[in-house]
């Protein structure tokens, strides 16, 4: 018995143990022994990546947040905050059709979750208004021909120079 004991308690202080013909890592032996599943414990993965990636979103580090929300996403992609998170750090970032991507997955899993509708809906808004100027502004224009309203629907009446 006690040979027996023995690399199981091995197992917990070292990295692996050495089985015949089988190597294991002493977490996996320690889970299972425990009594998790592998799934089981690849929750507490994602949960331990998950809150990593919150804290580093709340202190700015969105690089890390993006990384981590990724690798809990990949993980355990049921989880509807995990895909918000993950595009509002990937929005941080500047990397708005992964933000968008990451929110649609979020309303998939919580079709009523505020933040990410409310996030989709101006980031499509935005692209839909910049599709119509690429359409619309495609040949050149003549304001002095043109009437006000579409000089102003061209370029928002941004111009110098322009007086309403």
């Amino acid at each position: 018995m006690q040979r027996l004991i023995s690399p199981i308690l091995a197992s917990v202080i070292l990295p692996g143990i050495i089985l015949p013909g089988i190597i294991l890592p002493g977490m996996i032996l320690l889970g299972i022994i425990a009594g998790f599943t592998p799934t089981a414990m690849a929750q507490v993965d994602a949960q331990q990546a998950y809150s990593q990636a919150k804290t580093s979103y709340e202190a700015d580090s969105f690089e890390q947040a993006r990384d981590l929300a990724q690798q809990a996403s990949e993980t355990d992609p049921e989880n509807p905050e995990v895909f918000l998170l993950l595009g509002k750090a990937h929005y941080q970032l500047g990397e708005l059709d992964e933000a968008m991507a990451a929110w649609r997955r979020t309303l998939q899993l919580a079709p009523e979750q505020p933040y990410a509708k409310q996030m989709l809906a101006v980031l499509q808004d935005q692209a839909a208004e910049i599709d119509v100027r690429i359409k619309l502004a495609d040949h050149p224009v003549d304001f002095a021909r043109e009437d006000i309203h579409m000089a102003i629907r061209y370029g928002r009446g941004e111009w110098a120079g322009l007086d309403i």
